[in-house]
This record gives C-alpha cells, structure tokens and sequence, in this order.
C-alpha cells in the first residue's frame, strides 16, 4: 500500500539534535545557575531557625529539578507525565517555604474556626522531609518504569488539520459553556454535565499547542483571541486558577512538542514567567477591591478591574500567588498529627472499598468517606460547609495528596503512597506507549485529558486522584473513537522501512 503524496512529517517526537536539545541544554544550565545561587542566598538572608528549613527546601527543589531534566531530555509524551504532576508541588510547599523565609519569615495562615494563626514554618523540617521521602517513593518507580524511553521516528498518514481543528472546536464550546454557566441559571443536571466537561476536557487544547505549526494563520489569530477572551472573563471573576488553565496546556503543548525553534520556545516560556507575577497581582484587583468572588455584577466588576493599581498591598503579587499555592490543610495535617489529632490507621479493605466507591457518581451515589473525607479538616480548625445530605459542599482548603498519606500512619505511609503513586502513573506511561505505537493522534488525545488530574493530583487524596485519572482514561476512550469515526485518524504509523535510518537514529537519541 503506497502513501506518498499523502503522507507528511510530524515534528512532535521526530526531534532534532540542533532544534530541541539546545533548547534542554540552555534550560538545564539555567536552572543549575538558579539551584547554586539559593543556597547562598539563604545563607546571607534567612533568619538561623529557618535555614534547616529551607536547606531542606532547596534539596528538594534540587531532587525535581533533576527528575525534571531526565524526563524533557526524553521528549516524549510518557516522560512528561511526572514532569506535569511535579508542577504543583514544588510550588506548593519548597518554593513556597524558602520565598517566604527570605522576604516574610513572620507569614503564617488563620484557622478561623479557633481564631488562631499558624506559622507557615511550624514543623517545617518534618513537611519538607515528608515531601523528600515522598518523592524518593515516587520518582524510584519512575525512573525505573522510563528507563528504557527513548524517541523515534514516525510519520502521520494524511493532514492532521482537521483533527486539530476538532480538537480546538471542542475545547472552546466547553470553555464557552462553562463559562455561560456561571452567567445563566441552568438547570442543576445541564449546570452539572457542564462542569463535569469542563474539568475533564480543558486539557485538549494541548493539541493545538503540539500542531500550532499545522494550523492555518486566520485559525491561529481566531484561536489566540478565544482563548485571550477566556482568560479575561475568569480574570473579572478573580477564577484564576480556571484563566491559566485555558492557556497552560497551549503554552507547554507549543514549549515542549512544537516545530517552532528553541529562540522562540525561550521567548515564550520568558515572557509568561515574567509576566505571571504582574497577571496576578491585576487579577486579583477584583477581590481586594469589591471583597468578593465571582460573576456576579459583571461588567461593574470590569470597571473595578480597571483600577488595578488602587489595589495594591503590602505583599507582593509572587507573595498573593504562593500564599494561595500553598497546601494549608496539608500543612496543618503533617504538623499537628499525631501530637494532637490521631492518625487514622490504615484498613486495607476499607481503603479499597473506598477507593472502589468513589468511582461513582458522588452527586447521586454518595457513599460517606472516611480516608478522603473533606470534613476531617474540621479537626484541624478548618471551616466545612456540609450540604443537606452530608456531603461536604465548600471549604476554605483541600486534603493534600502528601497530608492524607502521613495522616495514615506517618513516615511509611508516606513512602508507600509515593511507590503506589508511582504504579498507577506508571499505567498512564504504559497507556500512553501502547497509544503512540498506534497512532501519535490517539497517544495525544489520551495525554491532553491526563493533564487536569495530573497538575491537581498534589491537591487531593490518593483515591480521588485515582478517581479522576480513570475518569479522564475513559472520557479520552471514548472522545478519541468518535473523533476516529467522524473524521478519520491522521496519525496511523508508518515505519520506515531503511533499518540503517533507523538505527542510527536511534544511537542519535541514546546520546
């Protein structure tokens, strides 16, 4: 069977040693220059109680920016399944700590329900060895299951464009629904589908963000400003969280997988990192300004928008964001258990049944958690709304992934739950393996629905994040076999049939 015309070239694993791997080269000398410089400056501006702290803090800033480094070289789809899920912890708590240590070592969080503050520093050297022991569990099983990942050549049969354009159309009406939702009053079922979508389709746009290349320069223009309008209505709601995820998935779809060439790549990923502190000292005028959140009052809210600069406080926009990124209730679960809340021992059989029920619909089939409970943060002081059936509706904070794990029996349960973590990712390596041996189109569907519940994986209980990955595994099933029904599947692979091509390719990649 012959496919010449019809077959074109797909930049996104077929990487080059001049276009990509300079672009690793120069990243991964930056961040060795950024990892000798923190030391010293802790040495020089950190308080004495707080240096152990931060040391700490920084090895395991060292430890994932290593892991990190080993897993882009590989510039695969399956290697950057720990890098996405690594994102938000190293933010949450080593960033976090040593920031606040050289400019606020007096930060701390209130516990409204008993009218006290809590330092961020207390237990400080326990949450940060947590978070090392977690991570050696974890990246252990990791690195031995990519060991073995390498990339290769493949080539796409036909035009991806309309799968892109589906993919593109999809991810804007879902951005558009959710976003009419919190406008309109729907109907609690139609409200519920939507949000339901939304959290497991906003990951598609990564595909845009692979393929932007392939896309024609009108579509481009139409997609930045769909996606730019998105931004700015979760802006005027202080959401976000929701405005950077629209764009998030696009940036590192276009950073890590496009054709685009590494000067580029370096001006995009400069210019969001240092435009990222100023977006969120603006985004957050609408709060500090009308002391609320949400949609309501639209266009007044714009106005307040407007006046950004009356909002200005005495900490600083990286200071607003870290504050929030920080896993309070996380924090207080490692810090005050067992010395005053008891751990809640680990049942195999009950975890399991557990674990087993939380893959049902909790809006209709409500089974009453006792690991990944919401309400236990009561213990903690923190403030739980429950609605009229006992499920917990609204929190200040979540159950981090780390905190529920020590609250079931300390330090070997922390170990163990970075080994379990990294078996069930494992199985998303696999998946995504299996995937692209069949079609690069499939493998990225899959990846791109894997992304939400891997960037939010650090903020929940194990076995909700495990709920939300099979969730997303079946959606991503399903959505991958209507798109290869209506408009066929561009990215079936041809191997080349020149061994010698091959191979030496393959020598290429291994150094």
């Amino acid at each position: 069977m012959k496919h010449n015309a019809c077959v074109e070239e797909v930049f996104l694993e077929d990487i080059t040693e001049t276009s990509i791997q300079n672009f690793y080269n120069r990243l991964k000398w930056l961040l060795v220059a950024f990892l000798l410089f923190v030391p010293a400056v802790i040495f020089v501006s950190v308080k004495g109680s707080l240096i152990v702290i931060c040391l700490l803090a920084w090895l395991n800033c060292v430890v994932i920016a290593f892991a990190v480094w080993r897993f882009v070289r590989k510039g695969t789809l399956a290697a950057m399944i720990p890098v996405v899920f690594l994102s938000y912890i190293t933010v949450s708590w080593p960033i976090s700590m040593i920031y606040f240590a050289i400019f606020y070592p007096e930060q701390a969080y209130p516990v409204f329900s008993r009218m006290t503050y809590i330092s961020f520093f207390d237990s400080g050297v326990k949450v940060q060895l947590c978070v090392l022991l977690f991570l050696a569990g974890y990246l252990g099983v990791m690195f031995y299951l990519l060991r073995k990942e390498r990339q290769r050549l493949y080539r796409v049969v036909g035009n991806p464009r309309l799968f892109v354009y589906s993919t593109i159309l999809l991810d804007l009406s879902v951005i558009l629904f959710h976003a009419v939702s919190y406008l309109v009053r729907l109907p609690d079922f139609l409200s519920y589908l939507i949000a339901c979508s939304f959290r497991y389709f906003w990951g598609l746009i990564f595909i845009a963000g692979v393929l932007i290349t392939k896309i024609l320069l009108p579509v481009k223009v139409l997609l930045i400003m769909a996606l730019a309008a998105a931004v700015f209505f979760y802006t005027v709601g202080n959401a976000r969280g929701y405005a950077l995820f629209t764009i998030f998935p696009f940036i590192f779809g276009i950073v890590f997988f496009s054709e685009y060439g590494r000067k580029t790549k370096l001006i995009i990923a400069f210019c969001l990192i240092l435009s990222l502190p100023m977006y969120l000292f603006v985004s957050n005028a609408t709060r500090l300004l009308t002391g609320t959140v949400g949609f309501g009052d639209f266009w007044y809210r714009v106005s307040v928008l407007k006046q950004w600069r009356e909002a200005a406080t005495e900490r600083s926009a990286v200071a607003l964001a870290l504050d929030r990124a920080f896993s309070k209730s996380g924090h207080s679960i490692i810090a005050r258990t067992p010395s005053e809340v008891p751990y809640r021992y680990f049942a195999p059989l009950r975890f399991f049944k557990e674990a087993i029920m939380t893959l049902l619909p909790q809006q209709y089939f409500y089974y009453p958690p006792y690991y990944g409970d919401l309400t236990l943060l009561s213990d903690y002081g923190f403030l739980i709304i429950t609605g009229p059936t006992g499920m917990p509706g609204q929190t200040s904070t979540e159950i981090s992934m780390i905190g529920s794990l020590w609250m079931m029996g300390g330090w070997p349960s922390i170990i163990l739950g970075g080994v379990c973590l990294g078996l069930l990712h494992g199985f998303l390596v696999k998946i995504i393996q299996r995937s692209s041996t069949y079609s690069m189109m499939k493998a990225l569907v899959y990846f791109s629905l894997f992304i939400p519940p891997l960037i939010w994986g650090p903020h929940y209980p194990l076995m909700w994040h495990w709920h939300y990955l099979l969730y997303s595994l079946a959606f991503a099933f399903i959505l991958y076999q209507i798109l290869r029904w209506t408009i066929g599947d561009p990215g079936r692979e041809m191997y080349r049939s020149n061994s010698e091509e091959q191979a030496a390719y393959t020598e290429q990649s291994q150094r």
